[in-house]
């Protein structure tokens, strides 16, 4: 099982977005099967709502930059995930 990205993942805005992702088999994957591609953004659109769907679309056609700020901001967004689903879970020391 991998994982297929709906845009790209050289869209820096998208990269890490979970609604741009989904479990995908090796032969479906973009590059593989790019004639699924269509399959895979419709069924991703009706998995996470047009409302979501436009959401990742619009940022995939914003300029992303590859730079320190930009990685920083992910792994705080992903930190505090972490910190906020350990609590709800009731982990003390989730490593």
């Amino acid at each position: 099982m991998f994982i297929g990205h709906c845009f790209s993942r050289e869209s820096k805005p998208t990269r890490y977005e979970e609604d741009n992702c989904r479990p995908q088999n090796r032969s479906s994957n973009r590059y593989k099967g790019e004639a699924d591609h269509y399959t895979f953004i419709n069924n991703l659109t009706k998995e996470i709502r047009q409302e979501r769907f436009d959401r990742i679309d619009k940022l995939r056609r914003t300029n992303g930059h590859d730079n320190i700020f930009f990685y920083n901001e992910q792994a705080e967004k992903y930190r505090k995930l972490v910190k906020i689903l350990t609590e709800e879970l009731g982990i003390n020391k989730w490593w």
